[in-house]
């Protein structure tokens, strides 16, 4: 990919990433570490259908399908704002 490309899929995904709710990125963040829906209903007390709407609708605002597609957009934020 080029490097213009970069940066217009990393300004979109910024403009996605500013959509979520505090909460979406707090369960998008825990999905990246490895944890379950149980696991992470489990931590922030709250039911595991809770859990599965946040991530649904984080998901749906970020515009990623998978577990991989949700880590590989929140490295590509933290890097982008270590830089």
């Amino acid at each position: 990919m080029r490097r213009a490309e970069e940066v217009n899929e990393l300004n979109a995904l910024k403009r996605r990433y500013r959509q979520l709710t505090t909460r979406e990125k707090e369960v998008l963040s825990l999905v990246a570490e490895g944890l379950t829906n149980k696991e992470i209903a489990d931590r922030l007390e709250l039911s595991v259908p809770t859990i599965k709407m946040h991530r649904s609708r984080a998901s749906e605002k970020l515009a990623t399908d998978s577990v991989a597609e949700i880590t590989r957009a929140l490295i590509l934020l933290n890097e982008a704002t270590a830089k």
